[in-house]
């Protein structure tokens, strides 16, 4: 009997294995599947006290509560960039010159904000290079 040897098991075949998760964050939809799945799956004779599932579904709560006022502060962070459009804003160049601009338009990616500005070279501009605004 010979001795063979798997090629899948090869250094040069061997491929990383990727996370197929999403993402590291857990989110109020995360956190009911795990409640749910605990439910189904808890020993009948020992089932959940009243007060665990009641402390479970006040940080369900809570997780909620949290995540509406987040996106409310989002949608304002929004609104008052927004603002800024028609606005003269100035900032420091390369040469770290003052230089005013009109911002032209705000763009929102990636939960940052941008400052387009309305002049020859197209500036770009985040909220932290702005030193003044004025009319």
């Amino acid at each position: 009997m010979a001795n063979t040897i798997d090629t899948s098991l090869l250094l040069s075949t061997y491929k990383e294995a990727k996370s197929k998760t999403g993402s590291n964050d857990l989110g109020k939809d995360d956190f009911l599947k795990l409640l749910i799945t605990q439910l189904q799956n808890q020993d009948p004779t020992n089932s959940l006290k009243d007060t665990d599932f009641i402390a479970q579904m006040a940080n369900f709560s809570s997780l909620e509560q949290m995540t509406n006022i987040n996106n409310a502060i989002e949608k304002s962070a929004m609104m008052q960039a927004g603002m800024m459009i028609g606005k003269k804003v100035t900032y420091l160049n390369e040469e770290h010159e003052e230089v005013s601009a009109a911002v032209d338009s705000v763009s929102f990616k990636n939960g940052k904000t941008s400052f387009h500005l309305d002049d020859t070279a197209n500036t770009i501009l985040s909220s932290s290079q702005i030193i003044k605004i004025s009319q």
